[in-house]
């Protein structure tokens, strides 16, 4: 989805959620490595990546959740 927010504030409330629900972060999006950057996460048997790509027209935001089956 495209966000009207500014990057850092993406940034800023997606690790705020990533970190309270309990997500294992192992790599943490930098708006000093813009325009593309992205958290990539995991928890239990799931993992997430969230990816943000800033233009002029704001920030794409792409959201990938894979849950691995036992």
């Amino acid at each position: 989805y495209r966000s009207a927010k500014p990057l850092s504030e993406n940034i800023a409330s997606y690790k705020t959620y990533l970190e309270s629900n309990g997500w294992d972060i192992k790599q943490y999006a930098d708006e000093n490595v813009a325009p593309v950057t992205f958290f990539y996460a995991y928890k239990a048997n799931a993992e997430v990546n969230v990816t943000f790509a800033s233009d002029v027209s704001g920030v794409m935001v792409t959201i990938s959740y894979v849950l691995h089956q036992q």
